[in-house]
């Protein structure tokens, strides 16, 4: 680090009025060579010291020489959107800055149309690897608009999944999962009721089991409740999909609970079941989920930034991307007073065996 960068990173701490404590914590992350002048100001303009120390021990531990040219770990993001159009314009810086960190990843589908670009991003690109499958967000009409994955403004539910066309996708040798699918009661279309969508939600999810034992592919299972009395047993409804499937023989290659939210006991009845867990970002900032990854075996775990959402701290607010599952990695580390080293290894471990990538 030259003394021209540090000072230029020390006018723009000042012209952003960031207090002191921060401030120092730059310069020891600048001092250390843990970031760049430009990750380090990202970085610290988030105030949060003891994420910057998060930071800095993933940056050091992934950069493992002076140079930085090459990361000492690999890396698995194992649920992110990287095809989505909240990527159209810098798609390949990001993946770029990945492969510069060790990072290889899975692009994860959410209807047919993203999960056929899914695959038309993964086959153009080495250590990328794509799902397909319907995100249970798709099977209604909704009142919003994700403009990170949808180009329309009026997007059309699939009401149904369509096995016929999703096997013009499944063959396909980048493809190793079935997903993002599963049970969301968190959006309850205006007037509907409740029993009918939550009804056509599992028949969705049960058609998507069924797939994946047909194809002998793992699932990507996305579960989430809502906040009321009677929309708050997806993960018990989501289970009994998953007993019923494995009761007829099925889905033999079990698969994920991404972006897991659940509590331990949830977390403890999908292992049972065969089930491992990914933990996104939230567990930065999630009071819950730090608790309950405190007591989940590192074994049963995942890591994934479900990019371009729930980005980690300290870079709340801005689009995600996989470099940054190395903080998820760190937070994770943290918790459990081990090394980073350990839980890239497990976890890379567990995505290569799951997803049977080369």
């Amino acid at each position: 680090m030259t003394i021209v960068s540090w000072w230029l990173g020390y006018i723009l701490l000042h012209s952003a009025r960031i207090p002191y404590a921060a401030e120092s914590h730059f310069v020891r992350l600048q001092l250390w060579g843990a970031c760049s002048l430009e990750e380090c100001t990202l970085a610290t303009s988030a105030h949060d010291v003891t994420s910057l120390a998060q930071f800095a021990r993933a940056q050091r531990s992934l950069k493992g020489n002076p140079d930085r040219s090459s990361p000492t770990m690999e890396l698995i993001d194992s649920h992110a959107h990287l095809h989505f159009p909240a990527f159209s314009a810098d798609g390949a810086e990001v993946l770029q800055r990945a492969r510069d960190n060790g990072i290889s990843l899975i692009t994860v589908g959410t209807k047919f149309a993203t999960s056929a670009s899914g695959i038309d991003f993964a086959e153009q690109h080495d250590g990328v690897w794509c799902t397909i499958g319907l995100h249970p967000g798709h099977v209604h009409d909704h009142n919003f608009v994700d403009e990170n994955e949808e180009t329309l403004s009026k997007p059309t539910p699939e009401k149904e999944f369509d096995s016929e066309r999703y096997e013009s996708l499944v063959r396909h040798p980048k493809v190793v999962a079935i997903g993002e699918f599963g049970l969301d009661y968190s959006r309850i279309p205006e007037g509907m009721d409740i029993e009918v969508f939550k009804n056509d939600q599992r028949n969705v999810a049960r058609q998507q089991l069924q797939f994946a034992t047909k194809h002998h592919k793992p699932v990507v299972i996305h579960c989430r409740g809502g906040t009321t009395a009677d929309v708050t047993g997806a993960h018990d409804d989501m289970r009994s999909l998953i007993v019923e499937e494995i009761a007829r023989g099925g889905i033999e290659r079990r698969g994920v609970i991404h972006c897991f939210t659940g509590t331990i006991d949830d977390a403890a009845k999908y292992a049972d079941l065969g089930f491992l867990i990914s933990i996104t970002g939230i567990v930065t900032f999630g009071k819950s989920v730090a608790s309950a990854v405190k007591e989940i075996p590192l074994a049963q775990m995942m890591i994934e930034t479900d990019c371009p959402y729930l980005s980690p701290v300290p870079l709340r607010g801005k689009r995600n991307e996989p470099a940054n599952v190395a903080l998820i990695a760190q937070a994770i580390a943290d918790l459990k007073g081990i090394v980073l080293s350990e839980v890239a290894k497990v976890t890379s471990a567990n995505a290569r065996t799951l997803f049977r990538l080369p």
